[in-house]
């Protein structure tokens, strides 16, 4: 007989009848986490939601005053508990027979600690840099203009980008604007970099008198984090390897580390060997191995309101986010399961991909 994975959704949905509640949403508490100093903790700082979850992130866990009492002062940490949780979302009206809770303790640390100021980044000899908000301060000039463009480019506010330029444009470039039209175009097809050569047009009573261009380097100013160390290709990121910052990046650095810090970087591994100073983004690393190859762990088929457990042996290595094949215990035909924890996963929907088949 043909076994079918959309008989464990009617299995699913047969166990929610007969326990009259069934989990919609699963909430994995983190083993380690830190917040800003003076910030609520909210759920999604302290664990991972599945799909079901999502729209409980911004539940409050603990008070801003509460958690810096607590811990006992920035950089301290405290110890959160599954009781600390569920006492969150009774507070929050959330039905707790509907959410699974895992995991036992987080270590959270509230507030970071000080970040050291990134040096200034050198420029090359016979080259000056200047942020956009110098730049475009006094009497209107032609890189006054070039930095009003970039601004544009590149979605930064005047004090967090910065150009440089060739010293031997300079007298070019200090040229005030006076009575011209100056029309102002990056050319340059590789902007993530921050190398740009812009095109100036140049009119005067609506004729066209100069065409010049000129090269330019765009940093943007960021808070990220780098590596305190060199590392290996695959190895594993601690908080010990990271420190938080404040410097210019390039603009492609700037959009992938966007929101990625200290807590988001743990646990995970390089993708390739990184050296000390390394600004670190998440397409630099890859998820740990959070279930290894002929390793049992639970599955969850979801649909609706209704999920039912399994338990299912994986058929390769796969980190978190990955997706793998696995087979339930009895079966010999794989279907796919996405992995959303250590030893844990959700099954796809039959839609998805073709679900277990054996004869």
């Amino acid at each position: 007989m043909r076994v079918r994975i959309v008989q464990l959704l009617a299995g699913a949905a047969a166990l929610a009848a007969l326990c009259g509640a069934s989990f919609g949403a699963s909430v994995s508490l983190r083993a380690s986490a830190s917040v800003p100093m003076g910030r609520d903790v909210v759920l999604g700082d302290v664990a991972d939601l599945d799909a079901a979850a999502l729209d409980l992130a911004g539940t409050r866990v603990l008070s801003a005053e509460e958690a810096g009492k607590r811990a006992g002062g920035a950089g301290e940490t405290l110890r959160l508990t599954l009781a600390d949780v569920r006492a969150a979302l009774n507070a929050g009206g959330v039905v707790g027979s509907r959410v699974a809770l895992n995991g036992s303790a987080c270590t959270l640390r509230v507030g970071e600690l000080d970040a050291r100021p990134a040096a200034a980044a050198p420029t090359e000899a016979g080259s000056t840099a200047a942020t956009a908000a110098d730049l475009m301060t006094g009497e209107p000039t032609v890189k006054g203009r070039i930095a009003q463009a970039m601004l544009g480019a590149f979605d930064a506010e005047a004090h967090g980008l910065r150009l440089t330029f060739d010293a031997r444009d300079a007298e070019r470039l200090n040229q005030p604007e006076g009575g011209r039209t100056l029309i102002v175009r990056p050319l340059s097809s590789a902007p993530e970099s921050g190398r740009v050569v812009v095109e100036v047009r140049t009119l005067e009573n609506g004729r066209e008198v100069g065409v010049s261009s000129y090269p330019v380097s765009v940093e943007v100013l960021r808070r990220g984090v780098r590596l305190t160390r060199d590392l290996g290709r695959r190895a594993e990121i601690t908080a010990a390897d990271l420190e938080p910052f404040e410097g210019w990046v390039s603009p492609g650095e700037a959009r992938a580390g966007l929101g990625f810090g200290v807590t988001q970087a743990v646990g995970l591994l390089t993708r390739s060997r990184l050296k000390a100073g390394t600004v670190v983004t998440p397409d630099a690393l890859v998820p740990a191995v959070a279930v290894r190859r002929n390793e049992w762990m639970d599955v969850w088929v979801y649909r609706g309101g209704v999920a039912l457990k399994a338990r299912a042996m994986a058929m390769k290595d796969g980190g978190v986010g990955d997706t793998i094949p696995a087979k339930l215990e009895r079966q010999r035909t794989p279907f796919q399961v996405k992995i959303d924890g250590e030893r844990r996963g959700v099954v796809l929907q039959p839609s998805d991909t073709p679900g277990p088949v054996a004869p």
